[in-house]
């Protein structure tokens, strides 16, 4: 019999939020029986979806923010595998630009299970513990070097 975590494939999206002071959002993730980091928000892909619709979609549920009037100007980044996994492990990393400051109003806590509280942060000024996907899009936003164990490519713009 196959061990299901060698088979078994989770794919993921996060969402990088970025305001006009170029502070990024991110929730203080405390889940019960992981340990407690700050994220991006995102989750789990659903079947059928594109990969903004995703992010999207993820947004309004752990923030309440609505982007689906814009879901275009959220953009690829980059694709990432946990190498360190046992599963197939995947997360596809975006970046929205927040052209509007007083959608930052919308945004509250809609999963108090999983998030305490949403806040910004300049992007050289970070909490710790980060959750590791977050890490990596971030580390690789800024052009830094990244920890071992983690593949990443990046996403060609169209032209």
């Amino acid at each position: 019999m196959n061990n299901p975590s060698k088979t078994q494939a989770l794919i993921g999206v996060g969402i990088m939020l970025i305001d006009q002071n170029q502070k990024i959002l991110l929730g203080y993730r405390n889940k019960k029986n992981e340990p407690a980091t700050w994220c991006f928000p995102g989750g789990k892909m659903d079947a059928h979806e594109s990969i903004e619709y995703a992010a999207m979609r993820e947004l309004l549920e752990e923030t309440a923010l609505d982007l689906s009037q814009d879901v275009e100007s959220i953009q690829p980044l980059n694709t990432i595998i946990d190498q360190n996994s046992d599963a197939v492990k995947v997360t596809f990393g975006t970046i929205y630009q927040l052209s509007d400051e007083s959608l930052k109003t919308q945004i509250c806590v809609t999963e108090p299970e999983i998030f305490e509280r949403w806040e910004w942060f300049n992007i050289n000024e970070l909490p710790q513990p980060l959750f590791p996907e977050t890490d990596v899009m971030i580390k690789y936003y800024l052009n830094q070097p990244q920890d071992k164990g983690w593949a990443i490519y990046s996403i060609a713009q169209p032209k």
